[in-house]
This record gives structure tokens, C-alpha cells and sequence, in this order.
């Protein structure tokens, strides 16, 4: 799998996974500062892998040269922080994003949840997850100054 963003007209990001024995594994990460005439591979100390994601990657993307998301698909059932990894060091450590689930979920009979987008705004990150209900997206934001801890936006 292979997933690719910028973060500007000549910064972008080149995301390589690997699929085998039922995990995906990200096995590098590329940068250019040329508009993607050159691609200078990135260090990774700790690398997302996982045999717990299922068939997607949701999202791979940097928002800036430091911060980052991979999300992988997965159920209310499940650990979230298992499939939804941050960086703060431009890709070189990955760590597990730990929320709880919206405080009404179950009542609201909210299933599948994933990860599917990362933002910065106004001095905070945000994060945007998707829950499903009776065949309808229900997306949930989540907001963070430190990357660690994550609040419901009510």
C-alpha cells in the first residue's frame, strides 16, 4: 500500500506499507522539498505494525514536517489505540492514540470507529473519528494540545 500527502506546493510525504503474514507494516516513510522531484527516505526507530488492522488504511498522512497519523480501520470492540498511531518527531517514533469513546456511544447504538483525519487549528490538533450508525456516518472531534491527551469537542 503506499499513501502519499503534502503538507505545502513542495513538502509531501510518501507513506510505504507492507502486507504480509496478515500484518500491514509501515516500511518507510519518504520526504521531498522538491515537489516530488527527489525523495530522501526517513528515519523510523518504531515503526506501526500491527496484525490487528484490518483491510485499509484510513489515513497516513503529516499535517506538518513533524507531526503525523496512520489509522487503520477497526470496531467499537476493539483497542483504538491498537490501529491509530501519532509522531511528533517527523516519523521517526510512532505511538498509540488512547481515547475514549463518545460518552452517549452506546446508548446512541454507535458502532464501527476509526480514525480518519488529523488537523491543527487555532493551537490545538484535532482529531476526527467516524463512527457508524444503521448505515450513516456519525463523525466525533477529538482535540489535543500535547498529542496525548484527547478530549471530546461537545
Amino acid at each position: 500500500m503506499i499513501y502519499c500527502n503534502f503538507i505545502d506546493k513542495k513538502t509531501g510525504y510518501l507513506f510505504l506499507f507492507d502486507e504480509s503474514n496478515s500484518r500491514i507494516q509501515l516500511t518507510k516513510l519518504l520526504k521531498t522539498v522538491d515537489g516530488g522531484q527527489t525523495w530522501i527516505e526517513q528515519q523510523l526507530e518504531s515503526a506501526p505494525s500491527t496484525s490487528y488492522w484490518k483491510e485499509d488504511i484510513i489515513c497516513a498522512k503529516m499535517i506538518d514536517e513533524k507531526v503525523g497519523l496512520i489509522a487503520g480501520s477497526h470496531y467499537s470492540d476493539e483497542n483504538f489505540s491498537s490501529r491509530t498511531y501519532i509522531t511528533a518527531d517527523g516519523g521517526l517514533t510512532w505511538s498509540g492514540i488512547d481515547i475514549q469513546y463518545p460518552q452517549n456511544a452506546f446508548e446512541l447504538g454507535l458502532g464501527c470507529e476509526e480514525a480518519c483525519d488529523i488537523l491543527y487549528e487555532d493551537g490545538q490538533y484535532i482529531l476526527i473519528c467516524k463512527f457508524r450508525k444503521d448505515g450513516s456516518d456519525i463523525f466525533v472531534k477529538y482535540t489535543s494540545t500535547d498529542l496525548k491527551t484527547w478530549t471530546e469537542i461537545q
